[in-house]
């Protein structure tokens, strides 16, 4: 893990997907469909099947909750038709694409048009159009640390 130079004093997040608090916490283990989510950290929906997908244009109308990353790393990316866990409630570190966090400002979702550094399903700190979502159960809880990672919240709707 890169030091944060500017602040010493301050700890990294580790990795996307990480639970970085464990008193508030919710986690649900389920089926991935296909597509799977591209990343630990990602936002995801749930299908008529219950089955956890990609969030997309036409999926994107409720996030279900985050990818959670196995510890210690088994996998690099969340696999179809595997079981894998799900973050309904609490927090965690995510890889954020645009712009630049605050504690308590809002959280945004890529739904479509990926660039680099900015995967459908990742978080971004300010909107992009139809691009991106508005994720109204969270919240940022910090500003990004050395590794372009920061926490937030999220709660069930």
């Amino acid at each position: 893990m890169p030091e944060d130079t500017e602040n010493p004093e301050k700890m990294t997040f580790g990795y996307a997907g990480q639970i970085t608090r464990s008193g508030d916490l919710l986690i649900e283990p389920k089926m991935l469909a296909d597509p799977a989510p591209e990343s630990y950290g990602h936002a995801v929906s749930l299908m008529s099947d219950g089955k956890a997908t990609q969030v997309s244009a036409s999926a994107a109308t409720v996030i279900y909750g985050f990818m959670v990353g196995a510890y210690p790393r088994m996998s690099l990316a969340p696999v179809a038709g595997k079981t894998d866990n799900v973050m309904r409630r609490g927090y965690m570190a995510v890889s954020v694409g645009v712009g630049e966090p605050t504690p308590e400002a809002p959280v945004y979702v890529r739904i479509q048009n990926p660039a680099e550094g900015k995967p459908v399903g990742g978080a971004e700190a300010v909107p992009d159009d139809a691009n991106t979502i508005l994720v109204q159960n969270a919240k940022f809880k910090s500003e990004m640390d050395a590794n372009g990672l920061a926490e937030i919240y999220f709660w069930p709707a």
